[in-house]
This record gives structure tokens, C-alpha cells and sequence, in this order.
């Protein structure tokens, strides 16, 4: 991801970010299909709306702690080498 990507992020502010992409993105969208693919299970007997109203919240907690998860990974990479990532200060020797 690229260093002015991740500086607008960061001008966002962390709930913006975790709200996104963990609630919205990975929250509804696992749910959704979850909800969808669990019901081609022959022994399942839930039905789509059955599944969606236990995964839907389910998911969307578990979102909150997915992104702020990313957001830790993210920011931590990033902040240590102020965009030189992978350079390591020695020209991407190793010592």
C-alpha cells in the first residue's frame, strides 16, 4: 500500500478505518456469505434468514476486532521506517 494511501487512512482517524473496513467489508461481507453458503450444507437446517440473523451480528462484533487488528498491523509496519519500508537504513543489506 502505498505511503499517501496509508497517510489518508491515518487522516481518517482509527473508527473511520475500523467501521470500513472491519465492520462493513469483513463483517457483512463474511456474514453475507456465510448465510449464503451455509444452507448448500445437506445436514444444515437453517434457513438463509435463520443464519443471517445469528451471523449478522456475530460477524460484525468480530469485525470491530479484525480492523482494529489491521489497523495495528498497518500502522506499526508503516510508522517504524517513515516510508523506507524495507530498506532497513543499511541499503537493504543485511548486516
Amino acid at each position: 500500500m502505498s505511503n499517501d494511501k496509508i497517510q489518508q487512512l491515518r487522516k481518517r482517524g482509527r473508527w473511520s478505518f475500523v467501521i470500513k473496513y472491519g465492520v462493513i467489508i469483513w463483517g457483512i461481507g463474511s456474514s453475507l456469505l456465510a448465510s449464503v453458503a451455509i444452507p448448500l450444507i445437506p445436514w444444515v437446517e437453517y434457513t438463509f434468514t435463520q443464519l443471517l440473523a445469528i451471523l449478522l451480528p456475530t460477524f460484525c462484533v468480530c469485525g470491530i476486532l479484525f480492523g482494529l487488528i489491521l489497523w495495528r498491523v498497518l500502522f506499526a509496519s508503516g510508522s517504524d521506517t517513515n516510508g523506507e519500508q524495507g530498506s532497513g537504513g543499511n541499503g537493504g543489506q543485511r548486516p
